[in-house]
């Protein structure tokens, strides 16, 4: 919920930034640097993290599910050889 509502902050404020630029005809900067310029460089760095996040998060599912599946294969191999 956290990350909808930042994504609804930056979106309002490049809106907002577009509108202010588009009623006076020049570009917003901040010290010097296009602000929706910023925003778009913020936004893909974001969704970059967001990304690499995901593939941890299946990453370590991956492992996990490996893991599970050698004990299990451990487990059976031992069972045969004491029976």
């Amino acid at each position: 919920m956290v990350l909808l509502a930042h994504v609804a902050l930056v979106d309002t404020l490049v809106a907002k930034t577009r509108a202010w630029e588009e009623d006076r005809g020049i570009q917003f900067a901040y010290d010097g640097v296009p602000l929706l310029a910023m925003l778009d460089e913020y936004a893909m760095l974001r969704q970059e993290r967001e990304e690499e996040k995901r593939r941890m998060r299946v990453s370590s599912y991956l492992v996990t599910i490996t893991l599970f599946q050698l004990t299990h294969a451990v487990k059976l191999e031992c069972e045969l050889i004491w029976v």
